[in-house]
């Protein structure tokens, strides 16, 4: 009975701390405009896609990447104001975070699951960094999701591989996060891909941990996913911009400049270093996709301060089995 207690107020305990970090309620700058283009599109029933708001700018083309998350905030702040754009965001944070704490703890029976448990209270710190009401929250929650469907494919439940271009038709249309969600489809596939030639070829082994139908899945799955990003109502245009959009240097931008070492960003060095401690360690078969992904969101949070809630997001699912 103490036992069960401790466990209950131990996952009360991490659950509110959670809840604390992502209710944070500092305005993003560009708040305003969310909202504003969101309820235009609610009012005219229309996506502009030319500058209808500017003075030196009007007419102009205007490609919009976020327009599915700017009528979620639109409409949370039509039905309850600022209170509704608050619960939004807390609300995307936690289904984010239970997401990849499930993930995390798969596998695991108690007292060992209290390492996921333990991953998460340091993860939901770098998860919530930044975690304001705008529509790169979603990207959070679409990552998480994405991870999710990867894991129900390579648990061999391969039918999980169309939900993919639908989660990504979804994605193209919310948040230019997309590109690095994109990434992680296609590393998870070639990761996979190796592995089974790595059996094959390196040590001779003729049936592979993983077997040709999941392949199959996450090509397929890939592939189609491919066309879904063209289901924007700017089609190809908004890939070409949203590819040379992440190319442009913003020096005057802190996140979007490269993470310094210190203790700022503390929580996403320790999740590194538990990651790498993990892999090396580990007694469990070492999936390739799994280590490619947190590979390239390591990279990309290293690179760009924004991406350090991405990391946090795969390593919290990933790494505490």
């Amino acid at each position: 009975m103490t036992n069960r207690v401790l466990k209950l107020a131990f996952c009360l305990t991490v659950v509110l701390f959670a809840v604390f970090h992502f209710a944070e309620n500092t305005a993003d700058p560009d708040l305003w405009g969310h909202v504003l283009f969101g309820q235009q599109i609610l009012h005219q029933h229309s996506v502009h896609k030319f500058e209808p708001f500017s003075w030196t700018a009007a007419g102009q083309p205007w490609i919009n990447h976020e327009v599915l998350s700017e009528i979620a905030l639109g409409t949370a702040h039509l039905i309850l104001g600022g209170a509704g754009l608050l619960w939004l965001k807390l609300l995307v944070g936690m289904v984010t975070f239970g997401i990849a704490l499930s993930l995390g703890g798969r596998g695991l029976e108690w007292p060992w699951r209290v390492l996921s448990w333990c991953v998460a209270l340091v993860a939901v710190v770098e998860i919530s960094f930044g975690f304001a009401a705008r529509p790169q929250i979603f990207t959070a929650l679409g990552l998480a999701c994405e991870l999710w469907i990867l894991i129900r494919i390579h648990e061999g439940r391969v039918q999980w591989a169309l939900a993919l271009p639908a989660l990504f038709v979804v994605w193209i249309n919310t948040h230019g996060g997309v590109v690095a969600g994109f990434c992680v489809l296609a590393l998870a596939a070639a990761g996979t891909t190796a592995e089974v030639v790595w059996d094959r070829v390196r040590h001779a082994v003729r049936s592979p941990a993983v077997s040709g139908t999941v392949l199959l899945g996450l090509w397929l799955g890939t592939c189609v996913s491919v066309y879904a990003l063209w289901l924007n109502p700017w089609g190809g245009d908004l890939l070409r911009w949203l590819v040379s959009s992440v190319l442009w240097p913003r020096p005057e931008i802190e996140e979007w400049n490269p993470v310094r070492l210190g203790w700022d960003h503390g929580p996403m060095f320790i999740l590194m270093a538990i990651s790498v401690l993990a892999f090396i360690t580990t007694k469990r078969r070492r999936a390739f996709w799994e280590i490619a992904v947190l590979a390239f969101l390591g990279f990309a949070a290293l690179r760009y301060v924004r991406n350090t809630p991405l990391f946090a997001v795969a390593v919290l699912a990933l790494v505490p089995p």
